[in-house]
């Protein structure tokens, strides 16, 4: 058997890709594009929790009140289904402003995944910031035919170098 040529694919200037297939090719699309809001139904509830790799959930609020650079951390985000029917949807997640994904996260994913009632679902992802500053967390979504139907908080994110001792309780 003959060894093909390999596909060709270059970068374009929009982001995009040009490809040039050296034979047969199957390709699958996502587009992400800006739909409709309307999160009135309150069927869906979305929260972030936020974690050093490695250690349990420390945090009451769910989110530290400062991240520390260079440091791994892992983003729960938990999906429960407060309506008496299963629902199916769209889950769009990203990792933080500033920061790397680690442990083959991508900086952006859209999954699609469907609840029992009264059932909760978690995706956790990692990354790391890699200096300091302050940066925002866009929410999850949930979108339901092309209709964004809950989402998560944003969140305002201050990396430091050090933690300071702020409460007694957390010494």
């Amino acid at each position: 058997m003959e060894a093909r040529e390999p596909h060709d694919f270059k970068p374009d200037e929009q982001r995009g890709v040009m490809i040039r297939a050296a034979g047969n090719l199957l390709m699958f699309k996502k587009e992400i594009k800006a739909c409709a809001v309307d999160i009135s139904r309150n069927d869906i509830m979305v929260i972030h929790r936020y974690n050093e790799l490695g250690q349990s959930s420390q945090q009451e609020s769910g989110k530290p009140d400062e991240f520390l650079a260079r440091t791994p951390y892992e983003c729960e985000v938990v999906i429960t289904n407060v309506a008496p029917k299963s629902k199916s949807f769209n889950l769009l997640y990203q990792v933080p402003e500033g920061a790397v994904p680690l442990r083959q996260t991508k900086y952006m994913k859209s999954q699609y995944l469907s609840l029992a009632p009264y059932r909760s679902h978690k995706v956790v992802f990692h990354f790391y910031f890699p200096k300091i500053g302050s940066y925002k967390h866009f929410p999850s979504n949930i979108s339901v035919n092309s209709v964004v139907t809950a989402r998560g908080g944003a969140n305002d994110i201050k990396v430091v170098d050090s933690k300071k001792l702020s409460k007694i309780e957390s010494f």
